[in-house]
């Protein structure tokens, strides 16, 4: 009798998703899984048919979600806008944290094997060449989030990141406003540097009279809180603060408040993203919609799974200055 899929399942101790992974030559299997599943489809003189080859493609209507953390309520609202378009089209979402550690990398990429997964969206704005490159491994279609890869081939949503800080900055000087200090996300997070890029830009344009100062602030309140206040014990208080997302602005403005600061009239302070308790407190900010970010994420992903082969798309959506009590104007 032929040897059939089971049979080889059975004497290699795997499932028939790693047989068929194996018969594609999928990177995600371990060599010595490899190894024995070869050994034992020659001695039992086993020849794969086209179900076999094709099981490991099969639709599994699940997308994996990577993102770098829940605790923002950035993340959240993106988030919430991946998971209605994904109900809109019938999708589950399989959801998984990296942190950019790349054992946690595989951990994650393991899961999202073994349930056969559709492709992935990645929201980690400080996702590493390294990471992402093993993601890539997988061969389904990904989009990234709050990112733009240097490899065009991958699907990526983002905002105007360098022109929102722009107009920001360019707010704060209208207002007169010369002494500033600046709260950078992660060195490695592009929609930081693009964010600074923005900033000195319109630094640049208002001339010698504006001085800043940027302290790292990780996206992290307590980052942030620790940056701002050592950095206040050695230059004394910024005219303005602009903090690159708005986690880390309300931790500042809770820190002025406490410590007797009058916001405005002493320091003024900005944020970036928009987030909901933003509007609550009054901090003014720059608004992205984040919602729409991550429906537009989700269409693209439905996109390229129902054809593999059209060219990957970015899209850029645009930003708004909501300009409220914390910065004055």
């Amino acid at each position: 009798m032929r040897p059939t899929l089971k049979d080889v399942c059975r004497e290699a101790l795997v499932s028939e998703a790693t047989v068929s992974r194996v018969v594609n030559n999928s990177p995600l299997v371990h060599e010595r899984t490899r190894e024995r599943v070869q050994e034992v489809i020659r001695r039992l003189g086993y020849t794969p048919n086209a179900a076999a080859r094709n099981l490991s493609r099969s639709k599994t209507d699940v997308i994996g979600v990577v993102f770098h953390q829940v605790t923002s309520g950035f993340f959240a609202q993106v988030l919430d806008g991946v998971d209605r378009e994904a109900v809109a089209h019938g999708y589950h979402l399989l959801c998984a944290l990296t942190r950019d550690d790349m054992e946690a990398g595989k951990t994650c990429l393991g899961m999202f094997d073994e349930m056969r997964v559709d492709g992935m969206l990645i929201l980690d704005p400080a996702l590493g060449p390294e990471l992402l490159e093993q993601f890539k491994t997988y061969r389904r279609p990904i989009v990234l989030i709050q990112q733009h890869a240097d490899d065009a081939t991958i699907n990526s949503v983002g905002v105007e990141n360098e022109q929102g800080a722009y107009e920001a900055m360019k707010h704060l000087l209208g207002l007169g406003y010369k002494d500033f200090l600046v709260v950078r996300g992660p060195a490695g997070a592009q929609d930081s540097q693009l964010r600074v890029k923005g900033c000195n830009r319109a630094l640049r344009e208002a001339g010698a009279g504006a001085k800043c100062r940027f302290v790292e602030g990780n996206y992290s309140p307590a980052d942030a809180l620790a940056a701002f206040q050592q950095d206040r014990a050695q230059h004394g208080l910024p005219r303005a603060i602009f903090a690159l997302n708005d986690a880390m602005a309300l931790s500042i403005l809770k820190e002025l408040q406490a410590t007797g600061v009058r916001v405005p009239e002493q320091t003024a302070i900005m944020g970036f993203d928009g987030i909901e308790c933003a509007d609550y407190v009054g901090l003014s900010t720059v608004e992205t919609p984040m919602c729409l970010m991550g429906e537009e994420a989700v269409r693209l992903f439905v996109r390229h799974v129902g054809d593999p082969k059209l060219p990957a798309e970015h899209v850029t959506l645009k930003t708004c200055l909501a300009v409220r009590k914390t910065c004055g104007g």
